[in-house]
């Protein structure tokens, strides 16, 4: 254990290159721009893929309203007035009951993930600054 101490004290304080720190940084810089990049093309395809399924969820929605019985029954509100006013409560209960509701909700997912993507986007890009020293 001496003989160990001896010549663990005879060995010179090692210095480390001038270079290493400017190369430690410059790789750590490489790498958060790798990542930037990533994040970056993920949030584009990502936008792109839910700006396309938005588009065919509401041609999808836009469809079975048409084929629905929903305006057929909206269309009473303008001919048939006093009727529609005098069984306001069953009316609305009809309406409701030939609305597409699950093509609404198709509608959300997409639009929902489109928003989700468009704040990872607006952060990636807002917190791109370095913070090394």
């Amino acid at each position: 254990m001496n003989e160990l101490h001896k010549l663990f004290k005879n060995i010179g304080d090692i210095d480390p290159p001038e270079r290493l720190e400017k190369v430690i940084l410059r790789k750590i810089s490489l790498e958060k721009e790798k990542q930037i990049r990533q994040k970056l093309a993920f949030s584009y395809i990502g936008l792109a893929g839910s700006a396309l399924a938005s588009v065919y969820t509401w041609l999808v929605f836009g469809n079975s309203l048409l084929q629905s019985d929903f305006w057929t029954l909206a269309k009473l509100i303008f001919s048939d007035t006093q009727l529609v006013l005098q069984n306001w409560n069953d009316f609305a209960f009809s309406l409701m009951e030939t609305l597409p509701i699950f093509g609404m909700i198709a509608i959300l997912a997409p639009v929902f993930a489109l928003f989700l993507l468009a704040s990872q986007y607006l952060k990636t890009v807002g917190n791109n600054h370095y913070k090394y020293i």
